[in-house]
């Protein structure tokens, strides 16, 4: 819709999820776009049956290093870890709410609240037709003293890992591989990074409260491209739900196993023409015994109580990005070097309806239909 707001499609896989569909994406970025090789062609073809599918890969290969990934985690613990004086020094409401940490409960999903604790970063801007996100001043936090950095460092490694996987799916939609390079070349990326307690730790009552869900994270689909979660081995959170309604958990350790969860959002979804998924998915609130062995050590060492910790990296458009259906030729030969499958072919017609009905939309205007209604008013 041209206002801001997007219509969804009846959410539809072709097969029963199992388990998370792994892509090692090596062979692109050593390659490059040649689908002449094998191991090029095999990587796109897994990452095109992976979009379509399910909406949520596992990505190996990447090069975003595996010692700068722990460093984020580690870095949030100690940050979470602070007396809520201390936290609520950056506090969204010093920066138009909409950067900085936000308590438990603030974020809201489906008008419930949230059982999650978070800081939120945007790409910075001055610029005033990026408003209410044009903010000024520091929303870091001063302790500890190489969070700033360390997060600074992770952005741009996403940045690049997110151009990279944005030529891969261009390869997938059998377009040229630069197709989206000028769409997504000054990302408004949004970085968050949270903290899921468990056994009630925010001090808040919140299983007796009826303003709060509950979930960590109540079910959704991103509004944006691309996410990138890293987050440490707390096990049980992560589900993801199939087109009959059941949930699915999703584990992987993002850090040991070197593997990026990746899923998609609405904006991939509607560039595909409903061809690629944007899935709902919910985030659990963490059971004590399912605590990663990094924060129970950290627990014992600084007398915390941390559970499960979680760093989405949101790779979205440029704000000025117009996002509409890409008009696919899946009835006439190409010269690209792959073919559409039958499957590809018979999701196609079934998302005519919705490549009808949706007309395109600014990205910018889009984040600000889905931001600016996301927290909890007091």
């Amino acid at each position: 819709l041209s206002d801001g707001r997007l219509c969804y499609c009846f959410f539809f896989t072709m097969s029963p999820f199992t388990k998370l569909p792994i892509v090692n994406i090596k062979p692109l970025l050593v390659h490059g776009p040649n689908l002449k090789l094998a191991s090029v062609r095999q990587c796109i073809e897994s990452l095109h049956t992976a979009c379509r599918d399910v909406g949520f890969v596992g990505i190996t290969g990447h090069n975003v290093p595996r010692e700068l990934r722990r460093e984020t985690l580690e870095i949030a613990r100690h940050f979470f870890a602070l007396p809520m004086h201390d936290k609520n020094e950056i506090a969204l409401s010093n920066f138009n709410d909409c950067i900085g940490y936000q308590s438990f409960g603030v974020n809201v999903t489906q008008s419930k609240r949230d059982q999650h604790e978070g800081l939120d970063y945007y790409r910075p801007t001055c610029n005033t037709k990026h408003a209410p996100f044009n903010i000024m001043g520091d929303a870091w936090p001063t302790f500890p003293s190489a969070f700033k950095s360390v997060f600074h460092d992770y952005i741009e490694q996403c940045l690049q890992f997110g151009a990279s996987v944005m030529q891969g799916i261009a390869l997938s939609l059998r377009l040229n591989a630069e197709y989206f390079s000028d769409k997504c070349n000054d990302s408004f990326y949004v970085l968050r990074i949270l903290h899921y307690p468990c056994d009630d730790a925010a001090g808040v009552d919140a299983g007796n409260n009826s303003a709060f869900g509950k979930l960590g994270c109540g079910e959704h689909r991103d509004y944006g491209c691309l996410t990138f979660i890293n987050c440490d081995n707390t096990n049980g959170c992560l589900e993801i739900k199939d087109e009959h309604n059941v949930y699915h958990t999703v584990n992987v350790n993002t850090v040991d196993d070197d593997c990026f969860v990746v899923n998609l959002g609405d904006m991939l979804h509607v560039w595909s023409g409903g061809l690629y998924q944007s899935t709902p998915h919910r985030v659990l609130p963490p059971r004590v015994e399912n605590i990663c062995a990094e924060s129970a050590r950290f627990n014992r060492q600084y007398n915390a109580n941390i559970g499960r910790i979680s760093v989405p990296f949101f790779y979205e458009p440029n704000w000025s990005t117009v996002v509409k259906p890409i008009p696919l030729d899946m009835e006439h030969h190409t010269t690209h070097a792959m073919e559409w499958s039958e499957t590809d072919k018979i999701k196609w017609k079934q998302m005519q309806s919705f490549r009808d009905s949706c007309t395109g939309v600014m990205y910018g205007d889009h984040l600000k239909s889905k931001v600016l209604s996301n927290f909890y008013a007091k």
